[in-house]
């Protein structure tokens, strides 16, 4: 009976000293540097999308509708000998509505009908951008609705963007754990965020008439940005 009190004292006497003396090669807390980093591209647009308005008007709903077709097939050939391919050149949009007369005595009387034809073109050359508008204002298209470039390959943009992101943010830890004397010997985390490409657009309506247009509209594409953003937590030692 003595041999196992003794032993059971022990044993409480080792477990008191454990709680009362940590172990001395526990792992020290680390030492995490938080630093957010930019990287931005300029690139040059490669492709043009272009929204051309067809809108016809006649007293008569068969007449609109008719006189609306014929104009959009009249566009449609004239875009397509430039050299745009048919599955570049889509309708978007296709409306149908009766005008009201607005006198006071004939408010519900129909005194004729509109038909509005919006056809998307995509421009895969964009030294055509200029002379696909001209054609099509020619042809019998009444309005350039819209107007936007883009890039088609982002991928490697991306990459470059991420890739200065990076840079920038190891470029200001370097500075800041210097001043600290310290140094980086690690990562701990990363998380990052691209922006996408934002088509450069231009925004107002484009009215032309058609006896105007003698001259190739000059359109200059510019330039689109994409930038993306890094923030690294990184670890530091002496």
């Amino acid at each position: 009976m003595n041999k196992f009190v003794k032993l059971c004292m022990a044993i409480c006497i080792t477990a008191a000293a454990v709680l009362m003396f940590p172990v001395q090669n526990a792992e020290a807390a680390e030492s995490v540097m938080s630093v957010n980093g930019t990287g931005k591209v300029t690139a040059t647009p490669d492709t043009a999308k272009i929204v051309i308005g067809v809108t016809t008007y006649a007293n008569d709903a068969q007449k609109a509708q008719l006189k609306n077709a014929a104009a959009a097939s009249a566009v449609k050939a004239s875009i397509m000998k430039l050299g745009i391919f048919e599955k570049n050149i889509r309708t978007e949009d296709y409306s149908f509505r009766p005008i009201y007369d607005e006198r006071e005595n004939r408010r519900n009387e129909i005194k004729g009908y509109t038909v509005d034809n919006n056809v998307v073109i995509t421009i895969n050359d964009i030294d055509q951008t200029g002379k696909v508008i001209d054609t099509a204002l020619k042809a019998g298209a009444n309005e350039i609705r819209s107007l936007s470039f883009s890039v088609k390959d982002t991928s490697s943009l991306r990459s470059q963007a991420l890739s200065y992101a990076v840079a920038d943010a190891r470029s200001k830890a370097n500075i800041m754990a210097e001043g600290l004397g310290l140094k980086i010997i690690g990562v701990k985390s990363v998380s990052e965020n691209t922006s996408d490409f934002q088509p450069r657009a231009y925004s107002r309506i484009m009215l032309a008439k058609v006896d105007t247009v003698n001259d190739s509209t000059p359109v200059s594409p510019g330039t689109i940005d994409l930038s993306a953003d890094v923030h690294i937590d990184f670890l530091l030692g002496n």
